[in-house]
């Protein structure tokens, strides 16, 4: 089979394309992630409003997510822990995943 001439890898690319590919990626990464957690910002914020739940200004709100999340982080990391000390422990399939929603569920 015939290799495509137009495939250049990264390796054989000038200076100006080198930083160009990896200045596109980054701003891509940047993007993606500021979309993902604007729209978890703004899914908060609209969820408080359904719920009459109401803030003094957006920098409040800004803090709770960040302490939501952080908190979150450092209680996944004890459910993961405790899901594979139990997990040891208990037989059969349905048993594990029932302990497994059980265990997630109560630190969440």
């Amino acid at each position: 089979m015939n290799k495509d001439n137009n495939s250049d890898s990264f390796r054989d690319m000038n200076l100006f394309n080198k930083i160009f590919v990896i200045t596109a990626l980054t701003f891509l990464a940047i993007l993606s992630i500021s979309f993902v957690l604007g729209i978890f910002f703004l899914g908060i914020a609209g969820f408080f409003s359904l719920f009459g739940v109401q803030y003094e200004s957006l920098y409040s709100l800004l803090i709770f997510v960040l302490f939501f999340f952080l908190l979150g982080f450092i209680f996944d990391l004890f459910s993961i822990a405790f899901i594979k000390l139990s997990s040891q422990y208990v037989l059969g399939k349905y048993q594990l995943f029932i302990t497994r929603i059980v265990i997630d569920c109560t630190f969440t």
